[in-house]
């Protein structure tokens, strides 16, 4: 009925020794002591007699612990001693950063924690105050909070409009947006911003609305991702932030200049994308991406540790060709004769170059073409009405 104690670190868990099936293997020793002089020819008997007036004659009892009862103590007990490993986080409220320290993680290692304690009660001169230590692995978090508490600096903001009228693209633009809020990147880490957006689909939170695949204007789940991805892939210019993948839309967009925009395009399987926006932390100090978006607004702010104040970056969106092409009319029996209304906005055929510039105290020493974009022309189309019989609403355009 007495206690063993089993410790880790400041726990500690108590358990009986009749709980864990100690018990007295060797019986058969009491036998062999109560034939002690007793058995043998008259000579032996007697020599064991004698002996036993001189010296003990000892018979060790031999214990055991019932395996399965040891195990599954340590594996119910003992599971409060567990703890998963804590990389330190970095938050950001009211204008300041929030470091939660990281911490280290435990497992009781059962089959070593099961020895120690076998060890420990079977050769135990008594079963009083008996106290093992249990055996654990321990896990070194990857990070110390001290990296996180260098990200002072705002290394560059950037914001761009939308509608907020569009309620199905607002939503999932403001959606996407949320979901990059409060990234860590360490240093040599890349980020996929599909992936960190999620799936797109209702079940991913997101809605429907007008966006274009390839020159074809649909209706499609998570429209507006794409000004998300590239005010995010602005933000990241700025910061100079290494841009591993990127890749410009097919049709020109109107919240950014031209080549600076990113689109994504997630195919079957958001975490494995037909084109993606990722991007790679080259510092040697982590950073820390702030997104909002609201009230037709979208921002993104990225904070790291400036190395060099007198640094300063632009960037020159130059367009090399700009072409609109013709509208197309077609005829509608649905709409009155003389009147038209506009189906299809148009898009101009774009060749255009974005340029970086960097100079140091106000004194250009870089300026080099990051890429030239091209982009496909869409008609503007109108539908045309052509049936006398239907009354002209008001506002509708008359046809020239």
């Amino acid at each position: 009925q007495e206690n063993i104690l089993v410790r880790a670190g400041k726990e500690s868990v108590k358990a009986k020794l009749n709980d864990l099936g100690l018990q007295w293997s060797n019986r058969d020793v009491v036998k062999e002591a109560a034939a002690l002089g007793k058995t043998g020819n008259l000579i032996k008997r007697y020599k064991d007699m004698i002996s036993l007036q001189y010296e003990n004659h000892v018979y060790d009892i031999e214990t055991v612990l019932d395996d399965q009862k040891l195990t599954d103590f340590i594996q119910e007990d003992m599971e409060k001693f567990n703890q998963e490993v804590k990389e330190p986080s970095l938050t950001r409220e009211g204008g300041s950063f929030q470091v939660t320290p990281s911490a280290e993680g435990l497992e009781v290692d059962v089959r070593k924690t099961a020895d120690a304690i076998r060890e420990a009660v079977l050769n135990a001169e008594e079963y009083h105050n008996i106290s093992v230590e249990a055996v654990c692995e321990v896990t070194k978090p990857k990070h110390d909070s001290s990296e996180l508490e260098a990200v002072t600096d705002v290394l560059a903001t950037y914001s761009t409009r939308y509608s907020a009228s569009d309620v199905g693209r607002t939503q999932s633009l403001e959606l996407s947006a949320r979901r990059l809020n409060g990234i860590v990147m360490y240093p040599g880490d890349t980020i996929s911003t599909s992936l960190l957006m999620g799936e797109r689909s209702p079940e991913g939170g997101y809605s429907s609305a007008k966006g274009y695949v390839g020159s074809q204007t649909v209706d499609m789940v998570g429209a507006g991702i794409c000004q998300t991805a590239s005010t995010l892939y602005c933000a990241a210019l700025y910061a100079e932030l290494d841009v591993v993948e990127r890749s410009n839309h097919v049709k020109t967009v109107n919240y950014v200049p031209y080549g600076m925009d990113a689109t994504i395009y997630a195919g079957d399987d958001y975490r494995n994308p037909n084109i993606d926006l990722k991007l790679k932390n080259g510092f040697r100090h982590p950073v820390y991406i702030e997104s909002s978006a609201s009230g037709g607004t979208c921002t993104f702010t990225i904070y790291g540790k400036k190395t060099d104040s007198s640094r300063q970056v632009d960037y020159v969106s130059t367009t090399i060709q700009e072409t609109y092409p013709e509208p197309q009319f077609v005829q509608d029996a649905n709409l009155p004769y003389g009147y038209m209304v506009r189906t299809q906005g148009a898009y101009p055929q774009v060749v255009a170059s974005l340029t970086k510039i960097v100079r140091v105290n106000g004194v250009e020493t870089e300026r080099s073409v990051l890429h030239t974009d091209k982009y496909i022309p869409a008609s503007a189309v109108y539908n045309v009405g052509i049936n006398p019989a239907i009354p002209p609403s008001e506002g509708m355009q008359p046809a020239d």
